[in-house]
């Protein structure tokens, strides 16, 4: 049986940074790992230089920014040329809002099967989405190009029966 070498190396190859507009996140964050660096940062305004980061991912985070604008603008100057951006966000449809509502509501012990919430009440609720997927996907347009889409569990599902999308972008 032939032998396998495992070679590691001590030189840092890639520096991880997790970013979190929460405080008890990243206290919570830094205690569940000691291998990445957390700052507490608004998307709009990172404290991260220009051309500086190969890939950056937003993981069900686009969804909650008031200003999606600034802040997918703050991500690309971020990117270097060449740059990746990984986003994931919900589909909201209104089956998907009802079945959020539900899960909030139930939480809370306030949830009544016969209401779902008006559009106004459901954006002011600070635990619900800022931000649809229509305006997510037109402002991700707008500033990267698209190298790939796929939506749960199907790229090929019509919104209506899909609940999630991930879309690889690409800074031009």
């Amino acid at each position: 049986m032939p032998h396998r070498h495992i070679y590691t190396s001590s030189m840092l190859l890639a520096q991880t940074i997790g970013l979190d507009v929460d405080k008890d996140a990243i206290v919570f964050a830094k205690k569940s790992s000691k291998h990445f660096y957390f700052i507490c940062a608004d998307l709009c305004h990172l404290p991260i230089r220009n051309d500086s980061v190969d890939i950056a991912v937003c993981a069900s985070v686009l969804e909650y920014i008031q200003n999606l604008e600034d802040a997918i603008r703050q991500i690309r100057f971020t990117l270097k040329k060449g740059g990746t951006l990984g986003a994931g966000y919900p589909i909201e449809t209104t089956l998907l809002k009802a079945i959020i509502e539900f899960f909030h509501r139930k939480a809370v012990r306030e949830w009544n099967p016969h209401r779902v919430m008006g559009d106004e009440e459901y954006r002011k609720d600070p635990h619900t989405h800022k931000q649809i997927f229509p305006t997510i996907r037109a402002m991700l347009g707008k500033y990267f190009l698209l190298m790939r889409r796929e939506k749960t569990a199907s790229i090929y599902f019509p919104d209506f029966l899909s609940i999630y999308e991930c879309v690889k972008l690409l800074k031009p």
